[in-house]
């Protein structure tokens, strides 16, 4: 016997797809990153509240963590203002704690398990791989 889903359920699914599709492709009609970055927050206002969008990136080579998009309070900001962070190799911190140990968790994983009162699912990163570089992307 099959389960019938609740029509509402059904109605959700294909919106959700349909949002997903939409992204995929605006997202991939350029390969510059500052309008993939623009897209990606524009897409993110339609269906999640948020204040801000950072997107950061950690080269092995130098250890460092730089931010490459910054928008906040409704204006994008000079990323390049923003100084490079070091790697805490001991995973303290929410971008650290990804970059060591690697873009497989699930950002509400990281969440759930971060001790912090402060850090809400709305300020999740996302980790990306992008050519070997992991991106970072933080909504808040």
């Amino acid at each position: 016997m099959t389960a019938h889903r609740p029509y509402a359920e059904l109605v959700r699914e294909a919106e959700k797809a349909r949002l997903l599709l939409d992204a995929a492709r605006q997202l991939g009609e350029t390969l510059e990153p500052e309008r993939v970055y623009t897209r990606f927050r524009e897409l993110l206002a339609d269906g999640v509240e948020h204040d801000g969008v950072i997107v950061s990136s950690y080269e092995d080579a130098d250890g460092l963590i730089r931010c490459d998009y910054a928008w906040s309070d409704g204006e994008q900001l000079d990323a390049s203002r923003l100084p490079p962070l070091p790697l805490n190799r001991e995973g303290h911190g929410m971008q650290s704690r990804v970059i060591v140990t690697g873009p497989n968790p699930a950002a509400t994983s990281i969440c759930r398990a971060h001790s912090s009162p402060h850090i809400t699912p709305s300020a999740a990163p996302c980790p990306a791989s992008d050519e070997g570089r992991l991106r970072m992307v933080e909504r808040a």
